[in-house]
């Protein structure tokens, strides 16, 4: 499994990051501290070595949430896209959404069901 957390807070960036290798420790996770930075990544990328998740926050500089999702989406078939947010976000865009404070029993099984 591949994911990429994008989040311009890099104390949030470096918990889930933490988080999510000690709950998926054969994860290989990528991050990004904005939108523009995380598509610079994944278009650097193989196809093969792109990720199959990307957990974004949505209030981030330069290309926030729902920018990012839609570039992903019309760009990149089977990328999964989840926003992590504090706002009440009701875009179409992402096959998730987190509100803070996240729950991440529910974070954990939307990674576990889209695991490839």
């Amino acid at each position: 499994m591949k994911a990429m957390i994008v989040d311009d807070d890099v104390d949030i960036l470096k918990l889930l990051e933490d988080i999510l290798l000690l709950k998926f420790p054969s994860i290989k996770l990528d991050v990004a501290k904005n939108g523009v930075e995380a598509l610079d990544l994944i278009k650097e990328m193989p196809e093969d070595e792109r990720p199959n998740i990307v957990l974004s926050d949505m209030k981030m500089p330069i290309m926030n949430g729902t920018e990012l999702c839609k570039i992903i989406k019309n760009n990149y078939d089977g990328i999964k896209v989840a926003l992590m947010t504090a706002f009440n976000e009701t875009s179409g865009c992402f096959d998730e959404i987190f509100f803070k404070p996240i729950d991440f029993d529910a974070m954990f099984n939307f990674i576990r069901n889209n695991w490839v």
